[in-house]
């Protein structure tokens, strides 16, 4: 299980920090309860990825989060994971 703290949600998007202790990846496919991954795409260096744009629409729209909230992700493929649990700080 990984998981990623909310540094930032607004309207436009959500910016997490990526807690494994190895770099985060380019690009993290998480699915939620849609068929599609939402993709996450890190921020140049470091462990900050970000989620905007439609992607971020459709999961704001299945879960309730804001800024300190923590997201549990469980891996399910060799690239892919799952929402398991969105908690409030």
């Amino acid at each position: 299980m990984v998981l990623l703290l909310v540094d930032q949600a607004d309207e436009k998007q959500l910016i997490v920090i990526f807690t494994e202790s190895s770099k985060a990846p380019a690009e993290l496919k998480v699915r939620d309860a849609g068929p599609v991954p939402l993709k996450f795409k890190r921020i140049k260096t470091g462990n900050k990825m970000i989620l905007s744009g439609e992607h971020w629409w459709k999961l704001r729209s299945t879960n309730a989060m804001g800024d300190g909230y923590r997201i549990t992700i469980e891996r399910i493929t060799n690239d892919e994971y799952k929402i398991v649990e969105v908690r409030k700080p």
